[in-house]
């Protein structure tokens, strides 16, 4: 307990003390394994990043051609599902990628303050640049199938807006935050 503490507390003292020191940008061995780490992890990010992009674009491309082609209303009761089902999808990527973000960012804090060594701000810069971190053709893809999806059931519109509506921004349904304040 307290003697671990007092010891996190110097070790941190400590690195900070040799960040302040420490001649040009130089990475020691261990901090050089560290950022070889993360690179590795960025890698393993944007390969599945891109393999998951290029599948939602076909699939929303497809879903497109279906649409087009459909002619009976069983088979565009099936669009529609699908139409839902791979919006979901969308935004679950999207969501890996804010979340593989954020993740990054604490790391790299708590690196910053455990060494004193500032790579958090450099590091990011870098990070922002990566495919994983590119979410513009997602967020085109889920205009497209929120479009697809108004284009079958035109009252989609109206059930998205009030459930929106009855959300409290963090996702919750429930009481806004003035209920909560006095709750």
């Amino acid at each position: 307990g307290g003697a671990e503490e007092k010891s996190n507390k110097e070790r941190n003292k400590k690195g900070k003390a040799e960040g302040k020191e420490r001649e040009g940008n130089r990475l020691t061995p261990e901090e050089g394994a560290f950022v070889s780490k993360l690179n590795l992890e960025i890698i393993k990010f944007n390969d599945y990043f891109i393999k998951r992009e290029e599948e939602l674009i076909i699939r929303v491309k497809d879903l497109g051609d279906r649409l087009q082609a459909s002619s009976s209303e069983s088979e565009t009761d099936k669009l529609r599902s699908a139409s839902v089902h791979l919006h979901g999808e969308i935004v679950l990527l999207l969501h890996w990628c804010e979340l593989n973000y954020i993740g990054l960012v604490k790391i790299l804090k708590k690196h910053d303050k455990m060494t004193g060594l500032l790579l958090r701000s450099p590091y990011l810069a870098n990070v922002v640049q990566q495919p994983f971190c590119s979410t513009t053709i997602l967020k085109r893809l889920v205009k497209q199938v929120e479009s697809i999806i108004f284009s079958i059931s035109p009252d989609a519109r109206q059930d998205m807006l009030t459930a929106e509506g009855q959300q409290d921004g963090s996702g919750r349904e429930g009481r806004d935050e003035e209920e909560e304040k006095s709750a």
